[in-house]
């Protein structure tokens, strides 16, 4: 949903610039769709000659809103997973909170902090 609101306000900046007619219908409805929440930015952010800096840091606000809310998901999506597919364990202590080993493996995850050991849990014994 955010990269098409990202994609007409975009669309919407090259039509600016490129002067194009908005009578067009299409250009009408992009307009239609874009000021309700371009058109109050509009009173803090001015435009600096042909640019409209409020289209631009609107695009930038929702990529990174979209970006922040995309890794919130992926965190909360990855949390569960402690436990999960060990025949019913979730819920029940399974060692973690008492044994944890650093880990060794070589994923994208450990390569992005490499001077933080990664801690994993061993399985229940």
């Amino acid at each position: 949903i955010f990269g098409l609101y990202i994609g007409a306000v975009m669309l919407r900046l090259f039509l600016q610039w490129s002067r194009a007619d908005f009578y067009n219908p299409l250009s009408q409805a992009i307009v239609r769709l874009t000021n309700p929440v371009l058109r109050p930015l509009r009173r803090y952010i001015p435009a600096i000659g042909r640019i409209d800096t409020a289209s631009i840091v609107l695009m930038l606000a929702l990529q990174m809103l979209n970006l922040w809310l995309s890794l919130m998901v992926a965190g909360a999506a990855g949390a569960g997973r402690v436990g999960a597919g060990r025949g019913g364990t979730a819920g029940r202590r399974t060692g973690c909170a008492s044994s944890p080993v650093p880990s060794t493996d070589a994923s994208p995850a450990s390569a992005a902090t490499p001077n933080r050991a990664r801690l994993t849990c061993q399985p229940p014994r």
